[in-house]
């Protein structure tokens, strides 16, 4: 959350003097905000800054001031909060994947949801109550069943990473305690061998180089895993790349190479090529039989889902028999698991995942999970013209959120209800805002943690038409 400015048209005080780049004050911070950072307010300025939390003092110096919004960093810590918890990685403080593993886990739940509740209640007018208390649990650490490393060269080594906290250097990363192990010795192993083979690094700055970064992926069920190199081109000597590495990870099924010619800073692209092993991973998520890709799009913590996909299930409160529409299904996740509950679901997938999706029909015996790939609105278009009742929408967009014509797509079909499962705080606010503008009304709201120590979360929201 990112306190209010004054009303439009009041004049605006003079910023205190201290309030300049380089100016250093006391604080007291009050609130975390959307970004992870601890806020403090000064006049009518927010003061924002990493690694601080609620009920903190500290003398902080301002690095960069914008209208009503100051970063700064943290000098000296004057009174502690009762909620700081021991810190389990000494990357900590300059990698950017964690933003909280120094706050206690209950305090980071209660933060998450009182920041939703704030959000919403702001900009939505969505009732506090109806934001339930956030869902959470273990595990705690090594819950990550994806890694996504990053090259660089330093002094001519190449390093390999997550990228430091607001900036563009890559932390050279040997532990991770919340990646799954096995995914933290595939790094290991990949970084050793670029260096072995003396492979050149990509610099997207000038376009040169071949080794973007890695990722692993590991099966929590089955402790099967996954390579994937990401290059700027194909490996002239793809062999000795396996060679290199085959040693070196237990429970190995593939190494793959993902080839992208673009500019850019990408790690791997959806297309891979097999150097060794077979294309994909068998596991068991939340009771449901998957073949996993390196593009298989699964939250963070496959031990987690549970707690979600019964938050969707008890919000959709779909009867046997009942149908409900998913116009981005994923990997099908959601609807396998409503299907094999009792309720017909009509899904749509990626054209890359499809295969995957029907498969898993087969290997779980939900017959009630119907699967098709094409545009999501002429998908929801093609439903509502063979007409028979729709009676709820399970809305699962990715990242940049849904389309406002799925959005308009869906209300379009008259379905009672929407469960909407957002991951994004501005675009969760954005699509809820649009279904209210289409005739529905927020009815409850679950937050639901899959990423400890990071300040992202996944919120649910139960959206009822209103209305006769």
């Amino acid at each position: 959350m990112t306190r209010g400015s004054p009303p439009r048209g009041s004049p605006s005080p003079a910023r205190p003097p201290l309030l300049r780049p380089g100016g250093r004050l006391r604080v007291r911070f009050d609130a975390l905000g959307r970004d992870g950072l601890a806020e403090a307010r000064v006049g009518n300025t927010v003061v924002a800054a990493a690694y601080g939390i609620p009920g903190e003092e500290a003398l902080v110096e301002v690095i960069a001031v914008e209208r009503h919004r100051a970063r700064a960093r943290i000098v000296s810590l004057l009174r502690k909060s009762p909620d700081v918890a021991p810190v389990a990685c000494h990357h900590f403080g300059r990698c950017g994947g964690c933003q909280w593993q120094h706050l206690a886990y209950p305090a980071q739940l209660h933060y998450k949801a009182a920041l939703i509740r704030s959000v919403l209640h702001e900009q939505l007018k969505v009732p506090p109550e109806l934001v339930r208390p956030a869902l959470g649990g273990p595990p705690l650490w090594e819950y990550r069943h994806r890694l996504a490393a990053t090259f660089a060269a330093r002094e001519g080594t190449p390093v390999a990473g997550f990228h430091a906290l607001g900036g563009r250097r890559v932390i050279d990363v040997v532990e991770c305690p919340v990646q799954h192990p096995t995914n933290v010795r595939i790094l290991a192993a990949c970084r050793a061998a670029v260096r072995r083979l003396g492979l050149p690094v990509y610099d997207p700055a000038t376009d040169r180089g071949v080794v973007r970064g890695v990722v692993a992926l590991t099966a929590f069920a089955t402790g099967e895993a996954m390579m994937v190199l990401g290059t700027r081109r194909s490996l002239v000597d793809r062999d000795a790349f396996v060679r290199a590495v085959l040693d070196t990870v237990p429970d190995r099924e593939s190494v793959m190479e993902s080839a992208q010619r673009g500019r850019g800073s990408e790690v791997v692209g959806r297309r891979a090529d097999l150097l060794w092993g077979r294309p994909h991973l068998l596991d068991e998520v939340a009771g449901i039989r998957l073949r996993l890709t390196h593009a298989t799009p699964l939250p963070a913590s496959p031990l987690g889902l549970p707690r979600l996909l019964g938050a969707v299930e008890d919000l959709a409160a779909l009867a046997a028999g009942e149908t409900a529409v998913d116009p981005y299904g994923g990997c099908g996740l959601a609807a396998l698991h409503l299907a094999r509950r009792g309720a017909r679901v009509l899904s749509v997938v990626p054209t890359d995942l499809l295969d995957d999706a029907r498969d898993a029909v087969r290997l779980n015996g939900a017959e009630g999970c119907i699967f098709y790939t094409r545009d999501p609105a002429r998908a929801l278009a093609k439903i509502g013209g063979r007409g028979g009742p729709v009676h709820a929408a399970i809305l699962q967009p990715p990242g940049e959120g849904a389309d406002a014509e799925v959005l308009r797509a869906t209300a379009g079909l008259g379905v009672a209800r929407v469960v909407y499962v957002g991951r994004s705080l501005p675009t969760l606010v954005r699509d809820v805002g649009r279904l209210q503008a289409l005739g529905y009304a927020v009815a409850a709201v679950q937050p639901v943690d899959l990423a400890p120590h990071v300040s992202t979360m996944h919120v649910v929201v139960r959206m009822e038409r209103a209305g006769p």
